[in-house]
């Protein structure tokens, strides 16, 4: 969503606003127990300790969790950024509940960040480049407000991983959108959500006509091909860079203990999958960056 229809989503959040409720709480909650979940993919050298001191902006904040984390673990200042006024109101609601004095939420758009340059240590972007409209434009002011000699980290999911259609709440079937329309899933898991939830609360919004295709409204179909050529031609540095093979993948194992055992027989056949070139974009989980501005 671009930056000029904030206004009116912010109406639209505060009309859905409500009280912080149970489940609202769980939810950053949640994040907030997972937090150090963006750093399990890195070297020793890349752990949460690196925060310490640091201020950090946290892109795609969501409920907070993971923002009120980083300022638990011992950052200067964190300041999450999310586009959805509700979302930043959870973390505002989470960071008191929790006495996270020098965590605070803004709503924003990522392509344009509300910041002056260099006005942070870190930027962090856990399952945020493959929802915003500009992955240019969103790493470019990325950029720009990242200190010389900060570092930015960031992993997401690439389009083409199986449930890179993000409708896990409505379906787990892998790779759906690699053989039907976004329109044909999105009117299934609608017909779905009715039938089992008495509402479409939980499906995307109807997809939306980009450069004469129809795609997904939520996504951006963003690829490992395709952010490489957008990191290639950035001004950052790439201090790491990895493929999380598909296995890693809590989505195989939620909910079936059992598929564990079976899955581990595999895993070196899948380990290797994300270095063919021909197939990586399919068995892949997440695509990992360590980035720094140079001095």
């Amino acid at each position: 969503m671009r930056s000029e229809h904030l206004s009116d989503v912010r109406i639209q959040e505060l009309q859905q606003d409500s009280c912080y409720d149970e489940p609202t709480f769980k939810r950053s909650n949640a994040g907030f127990e997972n937090g150090n979940q963006l750093f399990m993919f890195f070297p020793e050298q890349y752990k949460v300790k690196l925060l310490r001191g640091k201020n950090v902006l946290d892109l795609g904040c969501h409920c907070g969790g993971p923002g009120v984390y980083y300022a638990h673990m011992g950052a200067d200042k964190v300041f999450g950024l999310d586009i959805v006024y509700r979302r930043v109101n959870e973390g505002r609601k989470f960071s008191l509940s929790k006495n996270a004095k020098n965590a605070f939420f803004i709503q924003g758009d990522a392509e344009a960040i509300p910041f002056v340059n260099e006005s942070f240590d870190f930027i962090t972007a856990r399952d945020f480049f493959e929802h915003v409209d500009s992955p240019e434009k969103a790493l470019q002011e990325s950029y720009r407000v990242l200190k010389k000699g900060g570092l930015m980290i960031l992993v997401f999911p690439p389009f083409y991983h199986p449930w890179g259609y993000h409708i896990t709440s409505i379906t787990r079937f892998p790779w759906l959108h690699v053989f039907f329309s976004p329109s044909e899933i999105i009117d299934v898991c609608r017909e779905i959500s009715l039938e089992h939830f008495g509402s479409v609360r939980f499906v995307p919004p109807l997809p939306i006509i980009n450069k004469g295709k129809k795609r997904f409204a939520h996504v951006n179909g963003i690829t490992i091909k395709r952010f490489k050529k957008i990191i290639n031609s950035s001004s950052f540095s790439i201090r790491y860079y990895r493929l999380v093979p598909l296995l890693s993948s809590s989505l195989f194992l939620r909910d079936n203990p059992n598929k564990l055992q079976l899955l581990r027989k595999f895993k070196p056949f899948f380990d290797c999958l994300p270095s063919i070139p021909a197939i990586k974009e399919f068995f892949t989980a997440k695509v990992v960056y360590i980035l720094e501005k140079p001095e």
